[in-house]
């Protein structure tokens, strides 16, 4: 068993399981909430929140794995015919954030820069360079409650589209165009 430390109250837990083709296991955790000082434990590395972490399932007692980290809430990870992993970031009160992470097995884990950036947009005075992250493919601004909460999806493979959704209810296809860039 595995257990996430520190989570005293109901923010952020976020949480999806997922199987690579190799049969690694990933988690997505939440930074555990706006209480406090606790948003600073999706940047520190000794800590479990906020991250995407990979198991050894093979293992007897597997051991986490830090991936990514910098997140606030990731509902929702998925993972393609590619291997490749969407990932579906919840903001705070500015933009809903998707990432890409093209290669499962970096040599460090990827930062996407929460709580000093959400999504593109700087939140604190802090050292970290917004090119020291892993930019979003995507993001969208909050509008009157619409677009809130961005919760995950799923790459379909025959259109070559990203499908996903949010809490309002609100379906969204992106498509990755010639440019390299990915679009709504």
């Amino acid at each position: 068993i595995i257990k996430v430390e520190g989570f005293t109250d109901y923010h952020h837990y976020a949480g999806d399981l997922i199987f690579d083709q190799s049969g690694q296991l990933y988690l997505s955790v939440g930074d555990g909430g706006p209480q406090g000082d606790i948003e600073n434990h999706a940047q520190n590395l000794q800590s479990l929140r906020g991250k995407i972490l990979r198991f050894d399932v093979s293992k007897t007692n597997p051991e986490p794995e830090i991936v990514a980290y910098g997140l606030r809430n990731p509902w929702k990870i998925s993972i393609d015919s590619n291997n490749r992993l969407f990932v579906g970031d919840c903001g705070d009160h500015r933009v809903e954030s998707v990432y890409l992470l093209d290669d499962l097995y970096p040599t460090m884990p990827y930062n996407l820069g929460w709580p000093v950036f959400e999504g593109t947009q700087r939140r604190r005075v802090d050292p970290l360079a917004f090119q020291n992250t892993l930019a979003p493919i995507y993001e969208y601004r909050h509008y009157d409650y619409v677009g809130v909460c961005v919760i995950g999806g799923f790459f379909l493979d025959g259109p070559e589209v990203y499908l996903f959704g949010d809490f309002s209810g609100i379906l969204r296809l992106l498509k990755k165009q010639k440019d390299g860039k990915w679009y709504e």
